[in-house]
């Protein structure tokens, strides 16, 4: 099925609870859209005013009657049917607005008369009929004023006073009816029954009907769509027929209804449906939102994100909890574990008749959108194709937990660190040390590259893993050492997935003494060398060792530049051999071992290294910084 009854299907399944919040997201009714209200207007049940209040910040957002023309309105006259700007609602506004249009005067009679419409119909109740009678007699402004809400410089409105940052001629006013008799107050953009009368006013009215290209069925259809989809203000549209200077249409079809032609309720709940699920959850990088969601509703894992487990119950002494509450892994046997726990709880509630479906909205201008990617699959193909991305792409982490404590653990980065560590570039920052930050565009299509590798098991693309090889060849670009070494984890993490997909081979983090691969011995020898010069340096030497400066021609031309890297290092060893020869033993053997693994030929051969080097560079320093035997005391 195609997008459209798709989402007004998990609009048949909510709609029930239009109007509240569903999974904490508001749910809007048919023909309903949200508007920032500024000033709210109490209205006695006998058609007078009451009081009103400015309203604060936090409940601005308010729910309102819309009409096709009017949800999609940006020039001219188009009212909505009930709430509305002061230039609509005030009768008397002319009188005190600094500038005038030929037609201002035609804002509050077209609002009266879409008003007065409703009222007049069979969809109406006293509530509506006591904001409609005190509307009429035009004196909004001039009460407003009287009330000290909105201030004169003159005989004009102010223009330097503003409402929550809002021009007093652009305010936004909402209505609340209030019965002096009883104490009771309706907030009319809350009110439920004001809402369904409403919708049954329109669903009502009189419309011929067509043939819905969505669903076959002839039923009134629609021409005007909705904007605001992947957040509020957002002007593009999914479908639009504008064709009088874009020219979308023709040469095909003479006309807008021989192109497209939607059911005026099923674009409503599609669009109020993807609205709803944009917000619940989508996920945005940069003008791009990724919606995924089962068709049951059933909650679907963050694939973009790390594998989170809250207070795991494993019984393994490598699986450790931070301060928040959230357990990690020490090892990549206890990560795996975890994964297995947090999967099968996914797999649990997993409806294997209900399909996930993913959909990527993008708009390269505030005019039309695009629907970049819509796919669906069967949900267990899904959870299959996450459980392989977060099983493969995985290697040593670190982050700070919620008491700014640093966590070393195995872990799959997310998404945004990825491409963060392998596009990014290392800026420095006005608190702390340098950062390494990502250029929004850069984001957005290297997320496009490799969203299909983890949601529906795509190989990793060749572009991506030379990006993150180059980063990783070149620590000079990183003041901040830290930084390079994320750099190399993700490295170490992208390029496992690689081995697993295209050799099929696993690799182990643990330093592997029986690999006798070209490249991960180049990266151990890296490793060894930088150990023994940071070993001599004093307690405030912070310059980079020779195997960091020398580790881009290192890569490119091993045989040559370990030569030159040697004969440096042959001083540093001379130093710790006097001052600590328990290290200087370990090293000598550590070098000796990683010689005898050369293949013959290997060691002298002319050819560049693969990203086996920073697995070995890994494993190796991970060893020494651990191993009991590097901290062994001179005897």
């Amino acid at each position: 099925m195609s997008w459209l009854p798709e989402c007004a299907a998990v609009y048949d399944k909510i709609g029930k609870d239009a109007g509240t919040k569903v999974n904490g997201v508001l749910l809007l009714p048919l023909f309903h859209s949200t508007q920032n209200a500024q000033i709210e207007v109490n209205v006695s049940t006998e058609g007078e005013f009451a009081f009103a209040t400015i309203i604060d910040k936090a409940n601005q957002v308010t729910m309102i009657p819309v009409t096709e023309d009017s949800a999609a309105r940006s020039s001219g006259v188009e009212p909505h049917p009930l709430f509305d700007k002061l230039i609509y609602t005030a009768g008397d506004f002319v009188k005190y607005a600094n500038k005038i249009k030929n037609n201002t005067p035609n804002y509050y009679i077209e609002y009266m008369e879409k008003l007065k419409q409703w009222v007049e119909s069979e969809y109406t109740n006293d509530k509506l009929k006591a904001v409609y009678k005190y509307l009429s007699k035009g004196t909004l402004a001039t009460d407003l004023i009287n009330n000290e809400l909105l201030i004169l410089d003159g005989e004009k409105f102010d223009t330097k006073c503003k409402i929550n940052n809002i021009p007093q001629e652009d305010v936004f006013i909402r209505f609340s009816v209030v019965n002096f008799e009883t104490g009771e107050k309706v907030n009319l953009w809350e009110n439920k029954g004001i809402s369904d009368k409403y919708i049954s006013y329109c669903s009502n009215s009189d419309s011929e009907s067509e043939l819905c290209y969505a669903t076959g069925e002839k039923v009134p259809v629609t021409y005007k769509h909705m904007a605001g989809i992947r957040y509020p203000g957002d002007k593009s549209k999914l479908i639009s027929s504008n064709d009088k200077t874009g020219f979308t249409y023709r040469g095909l079809f003479s006309t807008k209804e021989e192109a497209y032609a939607v059911g005026r309720i099923v674009s409503q709940k599609a669009h109020l449906a993807l609205k709803w699920l944009s917000q619940s959850c989508g996920t945005t990088f940069g003008t791009a939102k990724y919606i995924i969601w089962q068709k049951s509703l059933e909650e679907v894992i963050d694939c973009f994100g790390t594998v989170k487990s809250e207070n795991t119950k494993l019984e393994n002494t490598d699986i450790k909890t931070d301060s928040d509450g959230v357990s990690y892994a020490k090892t990549l046997s206890s990560y795996k574990q975890i994964l297995r726990y947090v999967m099968k709880g996914y797999r649990q509630n997993l409806n294997f008749n209900s399909d996930i479906i993913i959909m990527v909205l993008d708009a390269a201008t505030q005019g039309r959108m695009s629907i970049n990617m819509y796919q669906e699959l069967k949900s267990s193909e899904f959870y299959d194709n996450v459980n392989r991305w977060f099983s493969q792409t995985v290697w040593h982490w670190c982050y700070f937990d919620g008491q700014k404590k640093l966590v070393h653990c195995v872990q799959t980065p997310s998404l945004y660190n990825i491409i963060k560590y392998a596009c990014g570039v290392e800026k420095n920052s006005l608190i702390g040390q340098p950062t390494v930050e990502v250029d929004e565009k850069v984001l957005q299509r290297f997320v496009q590259a490799i969203f299909p590798c983890i949601a529906l098991g795509k190989p990793l693309p060749a572009n991506v893993l030379k990006q993150i090889f180059t980063r990783a060849s070149n620590p000079q670009f990183y003041s901040n050492k830290n930084n390079w070494d994320r750099v190399v984890d993700v490295c170490c993490a992208l390029y496992r997935k690689y081995y697993i997909d295209k050799k099929g081979v696993e690799l182990n983090m643990k330093l592997d003494r029986d690999c006798d691969d070209r490249s991960y011995l180049y990266g151990r020898l890296a490793a060894v060398a930088e150990k023994i010069e940071t070993d001599t340096y004093d307690s405030d030497e912070k310059r980079a060792p020779n195997a960091l400066r020398y580790m881009n021609v290192l890569i490119s031309s091993p045989f040559k530049t370990w030569r030159h890297i040697e004969v440096k290092i042959n001083l540093y060893i001379t130093k710790l051999a006097s001052k600590k020869y328990g290290s200087y033993t370990y090293y000598e053997k550590e070098l000796q071992e990683i010689y005898v693994n050369f293949k013959k030929g290997d060691f002298e051969l002319a050819k560049p290294l693969d990203a086996m080097f920073f697995m070995g560079y890994y494993g190796e320093k991970d060893e020494l910084y651990t191993s009991s035997k590097n901290k062994e005391e001179e005897k």
